[in-house]
């Protein structure tokens, strides 16, 4: 089984606070897994990990929650409320998101003494936009 095949197996249109919890889902098709992003009360991130029939629902310094495709869903909310449940209890916090910041800007600080800072590209400097 898939990766895509089992993650859509999760509805998108549901009334399950849970369920609603899951805020992103990333695709890892190369290892045949997902990381979720979820928010209920905390936000903490889950690992959906696909191998043949078999599916792994794992979180930072978590237990393994093992599951089928016919079990998955049950699985999956029973994890999301279990670890939210911990986290706002104090018992639970997995480490913060390292941010993938990319600064490709080469352009120099804008100048302090401008209202409106505006780059311009063809002469490749700063100028005031207010004037």
């Amino acid at each position: 089984m898939k990766i895509s095949q089992v993650i859509s197996l999760i509805p998108e249109d549901t009334m399950d606070e849970a369920l609603l919890a899951i805020e992103t889902v990333t695709l890892l098709p190369a290892t045949n897994s997902a990381r979720l992003r979820c928010i209920l009360s905390r936000e903490f991130t889950l690992h959906i990990q696909v191998n043949g029939d078999a599916i792994a629902i794992t979180a930072e310094s978590w237990p393994t929650v093992n599951a089928t495709a016919a079990t998955l869903l049950p699985a999956l909310k029973r994890a999301i409320y279990e670890i939210d449940e911990a986290a706002a209890a104090g018992r639970y916090k997995q480490s913060p998101v390292k941010p993938n910041i990319i600064d490709i800007d080469s352009r120099p600080p804008a100048p302090a003494h401008m209202d409106i800072p505006m780059w311009d590209e063809a002469r490749g400097q700063w100028y005031d936009a207010e004037y």
